[in-house]
């Protein structure tokens, strides 16, 4: 899936790339504990820096829709806490 360039003036790239993560999720492309694709490949896929990927990764942990796991990565945590635009 292509990722646009936000437009001026719209939401900052973070949280555009936290929404698309968010929207893949419910959408069931991936699943409850399924481990999300590396950093740097994210970063690459978006055409964002890590830090901004890690940024909007961030957003998704306060969300309780992703779990990290230092040294092991990001996964995927479904749960009746979780929240976003598209819950």
């Amino acid at each position: 899936m292509a990722y646009r360039t936000p437009s001026p003036g719209a939401l900052p790239s973070y949280v555009q790339i936290s929404e698309a993560i968010a929207r893949r999720i419910t959408a069931g492309q991936w699943l409850d504990g399924e481990r999300l694709p590396p950093e740097r490949a994210m970063a690459a896929e978006f055409g964002v820096a890590v830090g901004t990927l890690r940024k909007a990764l961030s957003r998704l942990q306060e969300q309780d829709l992703i779990r990290s796991k230092q040294g092991s990565g990001n996964y995927i945590n479904i749960g009746p806490q979780a929240a976003n635009i598209y819950s």
